[in-house]
């Protein structure tokens, strides 16, 4: 894990958007991550099963789940503008490591989030 923080840190270290989370996130106990990974399992299994059933990510339950995505990661990290979302979004199919991480909740699930996304950012 350090490996990923070192790289945050390197990459995001001076935006607002790290501070904030670095704030939040530096007093949470065991039970409120246990919480948040709760909540995150249950978004990306969402995706997950939405990319089973075949919807296309302009969908309105699909579009709703990113929203809540999108409020999740405003709740308890930073606040998520469209702007850093739809960065994240290309993140999560350019870089092999969120791909795999967010795939392992079914295969396509990254495909699905990061199209999904990029939709939702066009969007007034």
């Amino acid at each position: 894990m350090n490996q990923y923080q070192d790289e945050a840190r390197t990459n995001w270290g001076n935006t607002q958007a790290y501070q904030e989370s670095e704030d939040k996130t530096a007093h949470y106990s065991q039970d409120q991550w246990d919480q948040i990974n709760k909540e995150m399992d249950a978004i990306m299994m969402t995706f997950a099963r939405y990319s089973k059933e075949g919807l296309v990510p302009s969908s309105l339950p699909v579009q709703e789940l990113v929203s809540q995505w999108q409020c999740f990661l405003t709740r308890y990290y930073y606040d998520c503008t469209k702007e850093i979302l739809a960065v994240l979004g290309r993140m999560y199919v350019a870089d092999e490591r969120f791909k795999e991480n967010i795939d392992r909740y079914g295969g396509g699930t990254a495909e699905l989030l990061s199209a999904s996304i990029e939709i939702f950012c066009q969007e007034k």
